[in-house]
């Protein structure tokens, strides 16, 4: 039999020949390739395409509508649809698709970056891929998609040339054909099959109770079967964690109940057009997305700093912080602790054991040999490099500035962005209105209602996390100072 370089090089890669006739590797993630997979992998239904896009606005209300009504000009009439739903400009060609969807000939598809890109706040002029996207409208998105399919053939005005795209929905007030299941609006709902809910808040997203719906439909293999319910699983918001934290981290997401690998990106992958087969033989690809979000850094604080005020609050850091969030500069470490500390339970009670147990035992669990953690001990203390960045705060998004994650007295019980280009350099995060409650207005459209962060509502509580109360209020300041320089 005659080999090819490339089995030569596997034989050599398993130690089958001696060390001394060299070594050569069959196969290596690559970052480029994984930047690539991020912007341009088609790994979800189409959705939409650019035609249908320009012609959303037909189907708004409130403000936007007026706007969009007031001008011919479709690039503007654009500018203002990115605005209404949280999307920014891609820094890349996109097909004419804007950041956070996929452009795949005339489809465009919903991807990774639909929640991890955005704009770092306070710096508006270009979008970043690996910063949470904290103006994405999800729900409003996809609520206006379903409202131009009540009266419109998406697969007809897009030219789609089969009847299987997923934006052929049902209308309905409170749900959304989607993905294969019913969305629902209302956070803290059973998600059994068929269901799923949307989260209903500006800038947070509910995208894990899907991939936690996608299990239901599949095999150990991700093949697809008939549903078989998952017991506990309860809708949760979420607020998307910069990926320029994960090369510290040794596991997955705000309960670190998964195992860091490439596999557990592709759960998201699991709609249902997509065959357990094709989805196993894009194994690599998700290797190569990690391999690139591994070697992201965090941005630089780009505003004035005063380092003396600094120095002071990095003492302050180190006697406080440092235990749980890691240290800085030369010789860093991160503890990874994990641990109650207050802050909404929703998400630990939410993602059910039950459903820990069918991701282990699955493909993406690597069949139980992957450390899933059934019973996480809490929620993971994050890395908190950039952490001036990444406003909102918590797991959940209930707080909009490092002082207020430092001083819970302080944090406002709902409130609103002012302005997502600015950014508020005394408080270190989200330049906001504060409320006692959402201010009353008749017939308010829900994309400005969605606009509202109310802390009441369930999965959005602000509580915990006081360890920084007892402090003073120059303490406090100096602390907030030295985090700005992470």
């Amino acid at each position: 039999m005659r080999l090819s370089p490339r089995s030569w090089s596997c034989i050599l890669a398993a130690g089958l020949l001696p060390a001394a006739m060299g070594v050569s590797s069959c196969w290596q993630p690559d970052p480029a390739r994984g930047l690539d997979r991020l912007q341009h992998g088609v790994y979800q239904d189409r959705l939409l395409c650019s035609k249908v896009f320009d012609e959303l606005h037909t189907v708004w209300d409130g403000n936007d509508r007026r706007l969009a009504d007031s001008t011919t000009d479709i690039e503007v009439i654009r500018a203002i649809a990115r605005s209404r739903y949280g999307f920014g400009v891609a820094p890349y060609d996109n097909g004419g698709a804007p950041l956070g969807l996929v452009a795949s000939g005339n489809a465009w598809h919903l991807s990774c970056l639909t929640c991890h890109a955005g704009y770092v706040p306070g710096l508006p002029a270009k979008a970043t891929i690996g910063v949470a996207n904290n103006r994405l409208d999800f729900l409003t998105f996809l609520k206006d998609i379903t409202k131009y399919a009540a009266t419109h053939s998406i697969n007809e005005t897009c030219g789609f040339t089969t009847s299987t795209d997923a934006s052929a929905r049902e209308s309905a007030p409170q749900e959304i054909r989607a993905f294969g299941m019913t969305l629902r609006e209302e956070t803290a709902t059973s998600s059994q099959c068929g269901n799923a809910s949307v989260a209903q808040f500006r800038g947070t997203t509910n995208a894990f109770i899907l991939s936690a719906s996608y299990l239901q439909h599949r095999d150990a293999d991700l093949e697809r079967i008939d549903c078989v319910g998952i017991p506990g699983l309860v809708s949760h918001p979420l607020d998307a964690p910069a990926w320029w934290t994960t090369a510290r981290k040794s596991r997955f997401y705000s309960d670190a109940f998964a195992e860091k690998n490439g596999r557990a990106l592709l759960q998201f992958a699991m709609s249902l057009q997509n065959s357990g087969s094709q989805i196993r033989a894009w194994e690599h690809d998700g290797q190569d997305m990690l391999a690139w979000i591994d070697t992201q850094k965090a941005p630089r604080y780009p505003f004035p700093l005063d380092a003396g005020l600094a120095a002071t609050g990095r003492t302050v850091f180190e006697s406080n912080c440092s235990r749980c969030h890691g240290t800085y500069g030369g010789g860093s470490t991160y503890p990874a602790v994990r641990a109650i500390v207050g802050t909404d339970e929703l998400r630990l009670t939410g993602l059910s054991r039950a459903f820990k147990e069918r991701y282990a035992a699955s493909w993406l669990g690597h069949y139980g040999k992957a450390r899933t953690e059934l019973e996480p001990a809490g929620y993971l203390a994050p890395p908190l490099d950039g952490v001036w960045a990444t406003a909102p705060y918590f797991h959940n998004g209930a707080v909009p500035t490092l002082a207020h994650v430092l001083d819970s007295s302080q944090r406002p019980v709902v409130w609103r962005v002012k302005d997502f280009d600015s950014y508020d350099q005394a408080n270190a995060g989200l330049l906001i209105d504060g409320f006692a409650e959402i201010p009353p207005e008749p017939g308010r459209p829900g994309v400005e209602l969605r606009r509202f962060i109310d802390t009441t509502r369930p999965g959005m509580s602000r509580a915990g996390h006081t360890f920084g109360d007892h402090l003073t209020p120059e303490t406090r300041r100096a602390l907030i100072e030295y985090l700005k320089s992470l």
